[in-house]
């Protein structure tokens, strides 16, 4: 027998709450923001019990979605994060009673605080009023029963963040002259499994995690990245090649 629709419970302005019963049965779906980091973070969601998912779609259709229920005179970002999500519930590829939106919220002065109720309008434009739409900050904004934002949790995802960057900075180094396509990527994803692996057993970023920091700084000197055959003559080769960057205005 199919599990019955979680009845639907809203606080005193409307706001569906994400419950501790959805936390178990729903999936968490969250907009693709930065994908080295948001791959890492996603681990640690789900490392705490909820069933996260990073969305990787690329389709043309996700800003034709946010422009169509967003306000169009929006921040692309706002219309990409917020139609993205909107695109995926919309996609039949999840069940509509069993999903919840996952969103950062700034709490400052930054438009970006205002992105979930964006979403939220978004969703009811779409018929689809009835999604939770879960904040994620550190100010206590919108608190939801099925999701606690724990000192263990925010460690993790400290660590998360500084990875990914050391990660991307270490990729932006070496892709560039990659012989083989794809392989730096692949190196990505190796120390991406192998770094949650061990911040995911361990509280977070510590003195033991600093040393695997500064290991990382050096990976694209004399580390995986550098010995790899896709990066070999990495040094040589960026000593004659020119450097070139691109500002969008």
């Amino acid at each position: 027998m199919a599990n019955k629709p979680i009845k639907i419970k809203r606080d005193k302005t409307g706001r569906v709450i994400f419950t501790k019963q959805m936390k178990k049965e729903y999936t968490l779906l969250f907009p693709m923001m930065a994908p080295i980091h948001f791959a890492m973070l996603g681990k640690v969601f789900n490392h705490y019990g909820y069933h996260a998912e990073l969305l990787t779609t690329t389709s043309p259709e996700i800003a034709q979605t946010g422009l169509k229920y967003i306000q169009n005179d929006m921040c692309y970002p706002a219309i990409l994060s917020c139609g993205q999500l909107i695109h995926a519930v919309l996609s039949g590829n999840y069940d509509v009673h069993k999903v919840a939106l996952l969103i950062s919220q700034t709490g400052g002065g930054c438009r970006a605080s205002n992105y979930i109720k964006l979403l939220r309008k978004g969703l009811d434009r779409a018929g689809l009023g009835f999604i939770p739409t879960v904040s994620i900050n550190v100010s206590g904004l919108e608190p939801n029963p099925g999701m606690k934002i724990t000192l263990p949790l925010i460690r993790r995802a400290l660590a998360a963040v500084i990875y990914g960057d050391m990660l991307m900075c270490v990729k932006n180094q070496v892709e560039p002259y990659e012989v083989h396509k794809g392989e730096a990527e692949a190196l990505v994803k190796k120390w991406q499994d192998e770094l949650c692996e061990q911040m995911l057993h361990a509280n977070g970023y510590h003195s033991y995690h600093d040393i695997r920091f500064r290991h990382i700084i050096r990976m694209h000197d004399a580390g995986d990245f550098a010995l790899s055959p896709a990066c070999s003559g990495f040094t040589e080769r960026t000593k004659k090649e020119p450097l070139l960057s691109t500002q969008g205005l």
